[in-house]
């Protein structure tokens, strides 16, 4: 347990940079472009986000399945066969997408940007798709070595180097510079990652294509294309909203939504990473052990109760207050949003903690079929409660998904390999729930900030008394094991 909280509190620790910087170019940011650019560049990042779906071919979760596998009983061989196959198909896939992208830019810009004029953006969007793809295969190599460290560095620089040019880009160009922005951004993490790569693998350009590589990407495909359907069927439709609301509550109405995304992302998104890409390997490492199996999907499920809750409820006590000082006063509309999402980001990674469990045992199917269903409940969710209740039924219907998703998830578990939730760790979530959620039920009252006050504190008092207690959590001894 302890090298897990190291790894998580590393990819913590990391996250406390990107924290500070996301939040000052939110800033900027804010003061630049306005809701509406806001909006105009979550459109972008929309694009850019499902064509990346569907070109990556789930070849990055490859990647680390098999890679990890081969590493760990130190096949070189076979590893390096993983990385060139995996290379050239995305070269391949990817090269085929931005051909179709810039072929066709006036009118996917008339569809996404409601301004066949900018078509120039979709060029932009279309370099900023090739470099990400590359990039992603470089952090997946990274992921299968476990290589925490450079994972780390990776995102540091990038937040630091890729934020700085992009904001430069905006700020001298407007709204015409948030699509350059976005490919300086992707620029600069596939060059951290190639450099980082280096001393783990070598993938030349002669190892590509090689004799054989079809039938070995046919092998990684396999384990790939299930899992861009379950991506693309789940979170997928969730990468797709702002297309979505943007039939709804206009490109202002996306910004919110793209504010209070971004603003989830700073706050969440080092736990994302930790679940991808130190947990995933754990599991794939211990396939054959279902005793530590179980073990490991409990110590993690806790874990992120106890640090999801911790950050929900400390960001819903005080978004409300900083929000008009970290962004402007028009994205206080924001908050009502994130009220009902940042709950939803505690069932999530309870829920993902299981699904990792079904995807390293091979449940492509099962994964796939769930996914789906979430992803069918959020687009029904959208459809029904945003005419409703407006950009805040957006956090309501992620709330809803990720209940369903939850369900699902562990009862498969339980059914399949026999793993469930403790019962403490269902009292534990159960408790953070009704902490994060009840306050929201007298959203008019004057005493909900005093309630959400109270519990952000109490809860982060139990917190850190678990991790303490539990964990035998003490800061000399959160060192990176490498």
């Amino acid at each position: 347990m302890r090298d897990l909280l190291k790894s998580t509190a590393l990819l913590g620790s990391t996250s406390l940079v990107t924290l500070f910087v996301g939040l000052g170019s939110a800033k900027l940011w804010a003061n630049m472009v306005g809701p509406s650019g806001y909006g105009h560049l979550g459109l972008l990042q929309s694009l850019v986000g499902l064509a990346g779906i569907v070109v990556e071919l789930g070849l990055g979760t490859a990647v680390v399945q098999e890679g990890a596998r081969l590493v760990g009983i130190q096949d070189k061989t076979g590893a390096t066969r993983v990385w060139s196959t995996a290379a050239s198909t995305m070269i391949l896939s990817g090269g085929g997408a931005v051909v179709v992208l810039v072929s066709f830019r006036s009118q996917i810009a008339g569809w996404v940007l409601d301004n066949d004029d900018l078509g120039s953006h979709v060029t932009w969007s279309a370099v900023t798709l090739a470099l990400s793809l590359a990039g992603n295969f470089r952090t997946s190599v990274l992921t299968a070595h476990r290589a925490v460290t450079d994972l780390a560095k990776t995102t540091i620089i990038t937040t630091f180097v890729g934020s700085a040019g992009a904001l430069a880009l905006a700020g001298q160009f407007g709204t015409a510079g948030l699509a350059p922005g976005m490919a300086f951004t992707a620029a600069t993490r596939w060059a951290v990652a190639w450099f980082l790569t280096a001393k783990h693998c070598d993938v030349r350009w002669l190892h590509l294509f090689s004799r054989g590589w079809a039938g070995h990407a046919k092998s990684l495909l396999s384990v790939g294309l299930p899992v861009t359907g379950s991506i693309l069927v789940g979170p997928g439709v969730q990468t797709a909203l702002p297309l979505l609301l943007l039939q709804f509550v206009g490109k202002s109405g996306v910004g919110l939504y793209q504010a209070a995304s971004s603003i989830v992302l700073v706050f969440f998104g080092f736990l994302a990473a930790t679940v991808g890409q130190d947990y995933y390997p754990r599991l794939r490492a211990l396939a054959d052990d279902g005793q530590a199996t179980a073990m490991l999907v409990s110590q993690q499920h806790r874990l992120m109760i106890l640090l999801t809750g911790t950050i929900a409820l400390c960001a819903k006590a005080g978004l409300p207050f900083v929000v008009p000082i970290l962004l402007a006063k028009d994205f206080v509309g924001l908050t009502t949003i994130l009220d009902w999402h940042l709950p939803g980001e505690i069932v999530r990674f309870s829920s993902v903690t299981f699904s990792y469990l079904v995807l390293s045992r091979g449940g492509g199917v099962l994964f796939f079929l769930t996914s789906m269903v979430n992803g069918l409940v959020l687009l029904g969710g959208i459809l029904f409660l945003v005419p409703w209740l407006g950009v805040q039924g957006a956090g309501v219907a992620f709330l809803l998904a990720y209940s369903t998703y939850w369900v699902l998830m562990v009862g498969v578990c339980w059914q399949r390999f026999k793993v469930r939730p403790k019962n403490s760790e269902l009292r534990l979530l159960s408790l953070t729930l009704v902490c994060a959620c009840m306050p929201n039920l007298i959203s008019r009252s004057p005493a909900k900030p005093i309630l959400e006050t109270v519990f952000a504190l109490g809860f982060v008092l139990f917190a850190l008394r678990a991790l303490t207690k539990e964990f035998g959590w003490t800061f000399a001894k959160l060192r990176p094991t490498r």
